[in-house]
């Protein structure tokens, strides 16, 4: 029975989501871990993060796409990087019947949130598009509402984890985007900015080429685009560069407005 609705469910996701395409791990996005369950839990519990798990097979269309679309999507992957050890198992495969029996799995893909302690807080079964699966992964941890965390930050909660969740759950334009923002990089050392978990911050939120994270960026572009890449390097630094132009016009900033110039004009610049 549980094959069957399985099934089901893969031709009616692929018709809605889209083609199926190969199943392959993400080059970006979710980064998700490797080895056994036992480890994952070990890990999990040292980071004192949750644990989200794919648990997918070899012949599910909508597992391909989640892969594909889904999880290599830079909120989809912030979020779950900065709160989550990240699993994925061919439910067919290795420990797969095992966990699946344990997990009470009946269709595929199904996503699984725990505790550090791998206690289940929540489970979807079947794709969605990135925001609709943004907004289930975020009630999965039951996060206070925007306006206690505000308050929370104010009091001076400004560790790490919370602020990424800060500006994750901030709108574009909030006014407070713009300090949290900064908040997040003064909490952290020149050398961590390479990490992932700032990388994707600074790709997502920054807008000001004068900020001393994306100073030392520029100043150290090729450990950058040795980690992720000359192509995503390139286009932060095009984003935050016409952002910032933008930005100066703004704040009738002339500083800001010639080093923005120059990152997208070099050649003038030599």
């Amino acid at each position: 029975m549980r094959y069957l609705l399985s099934i089901l469910l893969s031709i009616f996701s692929a018709q809605v989501l889209a083609q199926a395409v190969p199943y392959a791990p993400a080059a970006k996005g979710i980064h998700f871990e490797h080895g056994s369950w036992a480890e994952i839990m070990q890990k999990a519990k040292a980071e004192q993060k949750g644990i989200f798990i794919d648990c997918y097979t070899s012949w599910c269309g909508p597992c391909k796409w989640m892969a594909a679309n889904v999880f290599t999507d830079d909120t989809v992957g912030l979020w779950h990087n900065n709160n989550y050890i990240n699993f994925k198992q061919d439910m067919e495969k290795g420990e797969g019947p095992g966990l699946s029996q344990q997990f009470g799995i009946y269709a595929y893909p199904t996503m699984i949130y725990f505790d550090e302690n791998a206690h289940i807080l929540n489970k979807q079964v079947g794709g969605l598009p990135v925001p609709e699966f943004n907004k289930k992964s975020q009630e999965a941890l039951n996060l206070p509402a925007l306006d206690m965390m505000l308050l929370s930050y104010q009091k001076g909660q400004k560790d790490a984890r919370f602020l990424v969740n800060l500006l994750l759950k901030l709108p574009a334009n909030h006014p407070m985007k713009e300090k949290v923002l900064r908040s997040y990089f003064g909490g952290l050392k020149e050398e961590q900015f390479a990490e992932e978990i700032p990388f994707m911050v600074m790709n997502l939120f920054e807008t000001n080429v004068l900020s001393p994270n994306f100073a030392y960026l520029t100043k150290n572009k090729a450990l950058f685009e040795g980690k992720y890449g000359k192509e995503k390097v390139a286009n932060l630094i095009t984003r935050v560069a016409n952002a910032s132009l933008k930005l100066s016009e703004q704040q009738g900033d002339k500083k800001l407005k010639k080093q923005a110039e120059a990152l997208l004009n070099p050649e003038i610049n030599k």
